[in-house]
Parts: C-alpha cells; structure tokens; sequence
C-alpha cells in the first residue's frame, strides 16, 4: 500500500494521528501495567440486583479478559490508519474524521476499562 505524498504533512491528519497514538500507548500501558498486574484475579462482569439493598455480583470472569480490550485498541488503531491512508487521496474530510472516530472510540474504551476496573472488589 503506498502512502500519500501530503498524507503526514497535513496538520489535521498529522494531529489526529499523535493523539491516536498517544492514547492508544496510555491505554494500553494502562490496562498491561496496571490492571492486569492487580492482585485479585477475579472482575464482576455482572450486576442485575438493582432494585435491593444488598449488592450481589457475579465475579466469575477473570482479570486476563481485558487483553480483548487492549487487543480491540490496537487493532481500531492499526486499521483507522490503515484505512485513513487509503481514503486520504479520495476524500481528505472523510479521512480526518476516521481519524477522528478512532480517537474517540479509544476513549471510550479507557473510560469502560477504568470503570470496571474500579468495579472489581
């Protein structure tokens, strides 16, 4: 696949993609360093007791299920470059906003691992 001429030399795409990859290593460092090396080896992935006073969860499912998570950030990562690159030369708008979409998606995805992360008892 051959890149663009003006692909990294114009200032949106060249910006969208620092804050790409910034955020897709915090996120990434986030979820290898720090919560995947917690002590507790168990994550509460449900909670359906919403109308009683006592809290019950389902703590069944295993801390090493948040490598999907890391594994679905690096790959919105590496394909909204990819197809970025591949639609810069038809539409540089449309191009931008993939861009754009990826950065959102990924702080969507740290916002849903910080919060079961702190769910975890």
């Amino acid at each position: 696949m051959k890149i663009p001429k003006h692909f990294f030399h114009d200032r949106a795409v060249l910006a969208f993609v620092g804050i790409n990859t910034v955020l897709t290593l915090f996120s990434l460092m986030y979820i290898f360093f720090g919560v995947l090396q917690s002590v507790n080896t168990t994550q509460i992935i449900q909670h359906r007791d919403i109308f009683s006073a006592r809290a019950s969860a389902d703590t069944s499912g295993s801390i090493n299920e948040f490598r999907y998570y890391a594994l679905f950030i690096f790959l919105q990562y590496v394909f909204g470059l990819l197809l970025s690159i591949r639609v810069y030369v038809h539409r540089r708008v449309l191009s931008v906003a993939i861009l754009a979409g990826v950065s959102y998606l990924t702080i969507l995805a740290i916002i849903v691992v910080n919060l079961l992360h702190l769910q975890r008892g």
